[in-house]
Order: structure tokens, then C-alpha cells, then sequence
């Protein structure tokens, strides 16, 4: 038994100065993608090569096969790596055009999850911040309410609740500020016109909506949807590409009108299945600790995304829910073919099942659902 434990314990350091050497190596790694970034500065390249990671991504697979590893675990690790090496070079860049750059922010909600977000975001990238927010720091720039003037601010980013935002966006125009203007409403519908009208009137104002939330740091592979009109597309998509620089977030333009019919069904469908998910599990008399001791993989992956919803803002998904123009189209849908599925499966009809079962298949394919 103590010939045991000498030979666990030992086997231990071993793995202990293993994980001190894998954490060197990384940061060796990522020192020297920061000599490659200052040499990319010098000579106006984009920070980020998808060539190049692609390669990697080859390198990593013959390294997989050669020690015998799996290559979805090694290629999520090199994901990371590869992020924490991008994120390097842009803090580095950016601290170098950063003084160069003297732009001034007023964000409105910059209390919040988002505004605090947007705080640290353009705080990063060199802009001059300062927040509106009745919920405003002492050890924070700004003001409790929305300053009288406003014409020293480049940007006026608004970062309030969707039941809020029509009302500030209303202010903000009486105002006439020369700022441009940057709203992120997860839904357009309820201020439609007071962005047309904005615009007809000489405002600047942008309508995005960020597909992520407030944890999230790197932007690679997120999105990020712009919404404008047949007028503006331009000078729209040149003021958010400016911001955005060098983030790789995936700037998706969208017409202004057609935003919450689509976000009908890519966010208002996949909250409600997941707030439904829960509202079900929550209700039922089995202990979460036992499902989660007994589940299989689809429903952990499920799971991960419901406690994502569940742990986020639940007046923002009640907005979310209830003030899509949408809605009953939704609902009605969601009622219909759950009493369609189930009366297939309760009547004991395999053929029709499992043509749903391929049209969905085709459909989330890419190809035609018909």
C-alpha cells in the first residue's frame, strides 16, 4: 500500500510539472504571435490570417494522429490558444492607436450587462467613455440622467431596457445631437419609424443588434446584425466596420423591417423552447441532480444552453417574448405542430414521423426542407 501511494504521489508531481510546462509553452506561443502582430502593424496587415489558422488547424491534425489524440479535444484547445494569441495582438495594437484615436462616448445603460459591456469594449479600443445611468458609480464618469448637452460626444451608444428604448431614442432626437447615434434593441418593430425618421432628419442613427451577451470577450465567430434601409447601407456599414475593427465579429446586414421576423424564429423560437425546457423540468417531480446523474449527451447539450437562458436577464426575455409584433404567428405555429407531433405519435404513424424527421434533416442540412 505505501509503494502504492509513493508511485500515485509521484506520477502526480510528474503531471504537476506537466501542466507548469504545457502553461509555459503557451505562453511562449503567445509572445511570439505578439512579435508577429508588431510585424503585421508595420506593414498594415489584418491581425487575423485564416490561411494561416488553417494550416495550423492541418498541423494540429497530423500532431493528433502522431500521439494518438483525439482531434475534436485538440482542436477545441487550439481554438483557445489560437483566441488568446488574436486577443494579444489587437490589446497591442490598439494600445498603439489608441492615443491616436480621441473619440468621446456617451453610453446610455452603461450600467447594465450591455452598457457595461459596450464600457469595456470601447474603453479598449481608445475611446474617451462616459455612461448615463440612474444606477451610476461614484467611482464612475457620468451623470444620472441624460446631459442637456451633447455635442461633444462622437458617439451616443444606448444600452437600455426594449421597453425603455423608444422613450430615450424619442429624447434623443428632440435633442438633435451630431453624435452618432448606436441603439442594440433586440427587437425593431416598436421603433421603426423613430429611426426613419432620425435619419430623415439629418440624425445619425445605427440599429444593431449584438447576438451574444455580456460574458462574452472574444468576438471571433459571433455576431453581430446591422439593420438599414435602401438610403443608408453605406455610410452604415463604414461607421460599424470602424468600430468593429480588427474584432472579426460578423457583421450581418439585415433591412431595418425585416429584423423581427427573422429574429422570430432565431431568437423568439429557440428562448421559448429553451424557457419551455425548464418551465417543464422545473414542474416535474424528479430531482435535477438525478436527471443529470442518469441524462445522455442530448440532454446535457440541451441543458447547457437552458441554464444559459435561465441565468440571464428575465425581464429582457419576457421583452424579448412579448414585444415581437410577431408573436402570435409564433405561438400559433409552436401550438399547431406540437399538436400535430404528438397526435402522430400517440396514433402510431412511424411514416409521417420519420418525414419529419427527414424534412428537418434536409432543412438544417441546408438543403430544401420540401
Amino acid at each position: 500500500m505505501i509503494v502504492f501511494i509513493e508511485d500515485l504521489d509521484n506520477l502526480r508531481e510528474r503531471i504537476k510539472g506537466i501542466d507548469y510546462s504545457i502553461m509555459a509553452l503557451i505562453s511562449q506561443r503567445v509572445n511570439l504571435a505578439l512579435q508577429i502582430g508588431k510585424l503585421k502593424n508595420e506593414r498594415n496587415l489584418p491581425v487575423r490570417n485564416y490561411q494561416v489558422e488553417k494550416q495550423v488547424f492541418e498541423r494540429i491534425k497530423g500532431y493528433s494522429d502522431e500521439f494518438q489524440l483525439d482531434f475534436d479535444f485538440t482542436k477545441e484547445v487550439y481554438k483557445h490558444v489560437i483566441s488568446q494569441s488574436v486577443n494579444a495582438q489587437i490589446h497591442d495594437k490598439y494600445k498603439l492607436i489608441s492615443p491616436l484615436l480621441n473619440k468621446r462616448a456617451l453610453i446610455i445603460g452603461g450600467s447594465g450587462k450591455m452598457g457595461t459591456w459596450f464600457v469595456r469594449f470601447l474603453s479598449s479600443t481608445g475611446y474617451d467613455i462616459e455612461i448615463v445611468d440612474p444606477q451610476i458609480k461614484h467611482s464612475e464618469r457620468g451623470y444620472t440622467e441624460i446631459p442637456q448637452k451633447l455635442n461633444s460626444f462622437d458617439y451616443i451608444f444606448v444600452c437600455v431596457p426594449l421597453n425603455k428604448m423608444r422613450e430615450v431614442l424619442e429624447l434623443l432626437i428632440l435633442r438633435k445631437p451630431a453624435a452618432i447615434i448606436v441603439e442594440i434593441a433586440s427587437l425593431k418593430s416598436s421603433i421603426i419609424e423613430i429611426v426613419e425618421k432620425a435619419n430623415n432628419q439629418g440624425i445619425k442613427l445605427i440599429s444593431i443588434h449584438p447576438m451574444f451577451g455580456p460574458d462574452v470577450t472574444d468576438l471571433s465567430d459571433r455576431n453581430l446584425v446591422v439593420c438599414t434601409g435602401e438610403t443608408n447601407k453605406d455610410w452604415i456599414s463604414s461607421e460599424v466596420n470602424n468600430i468593429f475593427r480588427e474584432t472579426m465579429v460578423n457583421i450581418q446586414s439585415l433591412e431595418l423591417r425585416d429584423h423581427d421576423k427573422k429574429m422570430l424564429y432565431s431568437l423568439g423560437l429557440s428562448h421559448f423552447m429553451n424557457i419551455l425546457n425548464g418551465y417543464i423540468l422545473s414542474g416535474s417531480d424528479i430531482d435535477f441532480s438525478d436527471l443529470k446523474r442518469f441524462a445522455g449527451t442530448t440532454f446535457n447539450n440541451q441543458i447547457i444552453t437552458t441554464q444559459e437562458v435561465y441565468n440571464e436577464n428575465p425581464e429582457l426575455y419576457f421583452s424579448i417574448q412579448h414585444i415581437n409584433a410577431y408573436q402570435d404567428q409564433l405561438y400559433s405555429e409552436i401550438q399547431s405542430r406540437t399538436k400535430d407531433l404528438i397526435e402522430i405519435i400517440k396514433n402510431d404513424d412511424e411514416g409521417k414521423f420519420l418525414k419529419i424527421m427527414e424534412k428537418g434533416h434536409n432543412y438544417l442540412d441546408g438543403g430544401n426542407s420540401d
